[in-house]
Parts: C-alpha cells; structure tokens; sequence
C-alpha cells in the first residue's frame, strides 16, 4: 500500500483525488505547519527535499507532486488523466502541468490561503 506524507493544507491533496480516482487506497500521515507556515523537520526525516507530499511505494520514496502523479498514472496503467503518449497534445500536456506544479501553483495557493499565523490555524 502507498504511504502519503502530506503537509496539511498543501497540493498533496492532489495526490489523494489521484489515488481516489484510480481506486487506489494510502495510508496518509498529516503533518502540521510551522508557525510560519512552513514544513516542519520531521518532513526532512521522510526525504531529503523536506516537502510535501512524498510517497513511498514499495520502497521507493518519490518527492513532488508532479513526479508523484507521473509515477501513480504510469503504475496503474491510467490513460485517462492524460493525452495518448507522445502526441503534439500530450506534450503541451506535460509543459502546461509542469508549468502549474512549478510556476503558478505557489501563486495560486497565496490567491487563496490566507496567510495565518500559527494561533490562528483552522482546526
């Protein structure tokens, strides 16, 4: 079974919809935030980077959401979240998804995450 490390309110929960949409089970082990909002050490102790979220899969661990997503379609032979491999579309896939995961995504999630501080954490 995978294992998920997930920071709470991070974009591992597009791991899980993943998961969930393949009809796959995890076992999720939440972290909390820092005061700062940050990853705490103890994410370190998972994987080097220290980031959310992070898999481990029959003893591979996998760090990134993009290459976590890569790694879950390609294992369970999932076509339907992606164009037919190696088209002109499945590579303006892949440009337009690394572009999100890397570029937009920390944009979009300060547009929509207010920026607490560690009393006034939702519950």
């Amino acid at each position: 079974m995978i294992t998920l490390h997930a920071l709470k309110y991070s974009r591992a929960t597009r791991v899980l919809w993943l998961l969930d949409g393949l009809g796959q089970p995890c076992k999720r082990i939440d972290y909390d935030r820092t005061s700062d909002f940050g990853a705490p050490d103890a994410l370190s102790k998972v994987h080097p980077l220290g980031k959310s979220p992070a898999i481990k899969d029959d003893g591979e661990m996998i760090a990134g959401l993009a290459a976590i997503l890569r790694y879950l379609a390609a294992k369970f032979g999932d076509e339907t979240h992606q164009p037919p491999h190696g088209s002109p579309v499945f590579w303006r896939h892949e440009a337009i998804f690394d572009y999100v995961e890397s570029s937009f995504a920390e944009v979009a999630m300060q547009a929509t995450l207010p920026a607490f501080s560690g009393k006034d954490m939702p519950e």
